[in-house]
């Protein structure tokens, strides 16, 4: 299956309706902080992140902070599970203050029991198991 997760109720309900075509897609609402970890517990085997989430000016678009990402990073990588991770905007880590810096990514990435390889190009870092 594949997982979409909205915080903005206008953004969750035009997925919900766009994507219903697609019935192997589940949109879920709220703070990806606190879905990934009951998500991940249930699907357990490696999967496929495109990690997107940060405020873009309306207050409904804030979670706890600006930005996820540190946190479903480390939510992520926690599983001991080999997922692979592609992190959209990556010109904004270490540059905005609401973003880790790219080399705490690539740190904590490749720390991991699970050897990471990291790569950044094209505003995407990849995280890929070995």
């Amino acid at each position: 299956g594949l997982y979409t997760i909205e915080i903005v109720p206008t953004l969750y309900e035009g997925s919900k309706k766009r994507l219903s075509v697609h019935p192997n897609v589940e949109c879920l609402f709220g703070d990806s902080t606190n879905i990934l970890p009951d998500l991940l517990r249930d699907i357990g085997e490696p999967c496929l992140f495109w990690l997107d989430g940060h405020f873009c000016g309306s207050l409904e678009a804030r979670g706890l902070k600006d930005t996820p990402v540190k946190e479903e990073i480390e939510i992520i990588l926690g599983t001991g599970v080999p997922h692979l991770i592609l992190v959209d905007d990556a010109r904004l880590f270490g540059v905005d203050p609401a973003y880790p810096t790219v080399e705490w990514v690539r740190d904590f990435s490749t720390s991991q029991d699970i050897h990471y390889k990291f790569s950044y190009a094209d505003d995407v870092m990849r995280i890929v198991p070995q």
